[in-house]
């Protein structure tokens, strides 16, 4: 496994601006906007549907059900030392889910697997790496190991509030679909807004939603 630091440097991470890409209904205006401008950053099921600079996953429920997809379109894997099971996080850590699932290994061994510390687990070690935040969803964490790594121009598509996903993850809607108890997903933007003040982002949604 690398850090996060080591990911950022490896890559040369503000070379280009970002582009975060979750699964709301704005994601299928992906078609319409060139995403080579951008490094992409794409949140859980994502990487079924788009080739991704790096795919962010907090949960290993996510790992396991886009194996395949993830060895075909994410250059990288981002998830938290101490990543959730069922919406907690684990009493173990990414170490010890690196020897017990195959496609972690694999990315271990190639050199693709990056951790992070994330503020749901009291166990930070060691202390010199910084903490990232998350509330509600995982876009808040993504933005902020962004920022972390000094990217200070960020985009999103799909990022969106509502009860709803795109058409192309309404197989999900029964199983991940607000999984985690919150209402709605207009819940991350005070804390998106927060980070951005915070960290002095440049940071807009790529495509706006059209009106119901």
């Amino acid at each position: 496994m690398i850090c996060l630091h080591e990911w950022s440097r490896r890559i040369r991470v503000t070379e280009k601006p970002w582009l975060v890409i979750g699964k709301g209904p704005s994601f299928v205006q992906h078609r319409a906007h060139d995403l080579s401008a951008y490094h992409t950053l794409g949140l859980n099921h994502v990487v079924r549907e788009l080739p991704v600079s790096a795919a962010h996953m907090i949960d290993l429920e996510v790992v396991e059900d886009t194996a395949a997809a993830l060895e075909r379109h994410a250059e990288y894997l981002l998830m938290p030392l101490r990543p959730h099971e069922s919406c907690r996080p684990s009493r173990w850590d990414l170490g010890h889910f690196v020897r017990r699932l195959d496609v972690l290994k694999r990315f271990d061994r190639a050199g693709r697997l990056v951790w992070y510390h994330l503020s749901t687990s009291r166990r930070w070690w060691p202390v010199r790496h910084p903490v990232i935040r998350v509330r509600y969803f995982s876009a808040e964490a993504a933005i902020g190991l962004l920022a972390a790594c000094g990217v200070r121009t960020i985009r999103s598509l799909g990022v969106d509030g509502g009860r709803r996903y795109s058409t192309e993850f309404q197989d999900l809607t029964g199983t991940t679909l607000l999984r985690n108890g919150r209402t709605s997903f207009d819940e991350q933007f005070a804390a998106i807004q927060e980070l951005v003040g915070r960290a002095g982002l440049d940071y807009a949604p790529l495509a706006r939603l059209d009106p119901p």
